[in-house]
């Protein structure tokens, strides 16, 4: 996929800067293990198109078979890919997605655009974590000064997408984009356990109405 100059320049220091959090903070930090930031998925194409970025918390450590022995100079094409099968590690989150870490993110999207194709709403989105390097397990806590400090460069990544509301989906992401200092909406988290409880998907719906109601106002 095609990424634009200014997201490619908003990407080139975050790489170092992310490594160098993860070593000092004891948390996994071997690039040709896949233990690095990935997987970003949308429109990186036309940064205005964006409408809503969607922060989640963090992956665990661990990346699929053919993350493993990549590049640093390939670190950039690596992670970004469209969502419908396209670039990067082709991370899908369309009807062939099973898995409840795509699907939820994928019917919280429907929820905003019900009349749209799959195809047509990730061009108006973004998918990434809000914090980008690895907990040692999956749903591990990460130290809050390694986020705190990341939190620099995921607002220097945001701020590349000028029409974008970001959407902060569980406690880790909304708090990691008030020390960020990035305006958010917030809402229950798209993953388990808590994505299984009633109350948490209401509030997905809350979430979704109030981003209908702030594009339309801009």
């Amino acid at each position: 996929m095609l990424i634009d100059d200014s997201i490619r320049s908003a990407l080139l220091p975050i790489l170092p800067a992310a490594m160098d959090i993860s070593k000092r903070h004891g948390l996994p930090s071997d690039y040709k293990s896949g233990h690095r930031p990935r997987h970003i998925a949308g429109n990186l194409a036309d940064p205005e198109a964006v409408r809503t970025i969607l922060l989640l918390a963090e992956p665990g450590s661990s990346p699929d078979y053919e993350e493993l022995n990549r590049d640093e100079a390939d670190w950039i094409d690596d992670i970004c890919c469209d969502g419908v099968g396209g670039k990067g590690f082709r991370l899908r989150y369309d009807e062939k997605a099973q898995s409840l870490y795509k699907k939820n993110p994928r019917s919280f999207f429907a929820m905003i655009w019900p009349d749209e194709s799959y195809a047509a709403r990730m061009k108006k989105v973004i998918i990434t974590n809000s914090f980008w390097m690895q907990a040692h397990l999956s749903g591990e806590n990460v130290p809050a000064q390694a986020a705190k400090e990341f939190g620099v460069y995921l607002k220097q990544f945001v701020s590349a997408f000028p029409n974008a509301i970001c959407v902060a989906a569980g406690g880790k992401a909304k708090e990691r984009c008030k020390w960020a200092n990035i305006s958010a909406i917030g809402m229950g988290a798209l993953t388990p356990p808590g994505a299984n409880q009633p109350k948490i998907k209401e509030s997905w719906s809350i979430a979704a109405s109030e981003v209908k109601r702030r594009i339309k106002l801009a």
